[in-house]
């Protein structure tokens, strides 16, 4: 019952915190999350411990008033040592998130540490004069030394952690510890502003050999997103030719299990449509469909099938024209046969019209203005059903010099509206 309670009391103010970050009263939570660390400390709540330390990090590199520029010295500061009050895992849990601190802190504020002069001091006490040098030689360090711990950080299961991690994309697919601090080690070897163009060329064979650690101790979705990532880290370095068919070779592998596979597809079809071909990109669509039709990642594919088969109109004008005159018009459109418009007439409101004008964004305007229906006028255009955008030129039949309102209509729906002034 104690710890049914505890729990409620750690729920009840994590909630309080949710609410203050929604109402944006960022501040107000600092004094309720060191409650909690304080709380968690005396209960050797290893898992609130490190949630608290995580949003107060949060807080401070963000909002916290920093007169005396030492509030990240005194937390990083309060960071060492902590781990010795806890055990195992856990304490394996608080190491590798230690560089994850670091990491944050640097990449948050790079814009002023990228422009010191480098002078090569570690000192935690001096953390806010550390250059770019001193950070990529403490990360260094700290990865040298997690990665003498391989096995141990192999056995740390992520689910336990979950907590801590709450609101982490991409969080499924790392099993283990070790799993969750290879990417975080590719992160910081793959990262540019702290190394040179050479070192990143040095850091690749490493890289090559996490990607292959990560490869071969997974299964299923795991190793599918991790072969994924690899796939996507090669091409972004050598400017890969083939990547359609590498990700083709890896869905059609029948070793390969997992409904991961409908993210590569996505991908596939992300290629195809930038090539403008997409009777294929439907193809793959519908295979993705019929190979895993309970999959969770389907609606990445259903969004990209909307996107190609929906039809989409625009129209193009001029807002002054001559009156008395046909009207010229430019539809850009794919996957529509027909359209029309309703053109009307402004005499008695202009200042609505002007609050129209003025802001076009606001729905609520084009409804509110005062204005008559002219006429209704209806064009056919050519589909060729070939999933692609087309232009046409049109024109209205000429009309008095006048405020004009219109909105155009595609398949029964109101798509979107727009006003012209004819005169002489």
């Amino acid at each position: 019952f104690t710890q049914i309670f505890a729990q409620k009391v750690y729920e009840d103010q994590w909630k309080k915190v949710a609410e203050n970050y929604h109402s944006g009263q960022y501040k107000s939570n600092l004094p309720i999350i060191l409650a909690i660390q304080k709380q968690a400390m005396k209960e050797e709540n290893a898992i609130q411990l490190i949630r608290s330390l995580k949003a107060e990090f949060s807080v401070i590199n963000q909002t916290y008033d920093d007169t005396q520029n030492d509030s990240t010295t005194k937390f990083f500061a309060k960071l060492q040592g902590l781990d010795k009050n806890l055990k195992s895992d856990d304490q394996l849990v608080y190491q590798v998130l230690l560089g994850e601190f670091f990491s944050d802190y640097y990449n948050q504020n790079q814009w002023k540490i990228n422009q010191r002069t480098n002078l090569n001091n570690q000192d935690l006490s001096q953390i806010e004069t550390w250059s770019k040098l001193d950070f990529k030689n403490y990360l260094t360090k700290y990865f040298q030394g997690l990665n003498t711990k391989k096995s141990e950080l192999q056995k740390v299961p992520m689910s336990t952690y979950k907590k801590i991690f709450e609101g982490t994309e991409d969080l499924d697919y790392f099993p283990t510890l070790f799993d969750w601090n290879a990417m975080k080690e590719i992160r910081f070897l793959t990262n540019s502003q702290i190394f040179t163009p050479n070192e990143l060329k040095e850091n690749q064979p490493k890289i090559d050999g996490i990607y292959k650690d990560l490869i071969t101790k997974n299964t299923g979705n795991s190793k599918l997103y991790f072969l994924h990532q690899n796939l996507n880290h090669k091409c972004s370095v050598n400017n890969c030719k083939d990547k359609f068919e590498q990700l083709e070779k890896l869905v059609e592998d029948e070793t390969l299990k997992g409904d991961y596979k409908v993210m590569m597809i996505s991908e596939i079809v992300d290629l195809l449509t930038a090539k403008g071909d997409y009777k294929l990109a439907l193809i793959w669509i519908n295979d993705a469909k019929e190979m895993f039709p309970k999959s969770v990642f389907l609606n990445n594919i259903k969004n990209r099938e909307n996107q190609i088969i929906n039809p989409t109109l625009t129209v193009h004008f001029e807002n002054h024209t001559q009156s008395n005159k046909p009207i010229h018009l430019v539809a850009e459109g794919k996957n529509v046969s027909k359209f029309s418009l309703n053109i009307y007439e402004v005499k008695d409101d202009q200042q609505g019209f002007l609050k129209f004008v003025a802001n076009q964004y606001d729905k609520t305007l084009f409804p509110a203005v005062k204005k008559t229906l002219v006429r209704k006028e209806s064009f056919d255009l050519e589909n060729l059903n070939d999933y692609k955008t087309h232009k046409t030129s049109l024109e209205i039949k000429p009309l008095p010099s006048g405020i004009y309102l219109v909105e155009y209509i595609v398949e029964g729906g109101i798509q979107e509206n727009f006003y012209f002034i004819a005169t002489n």
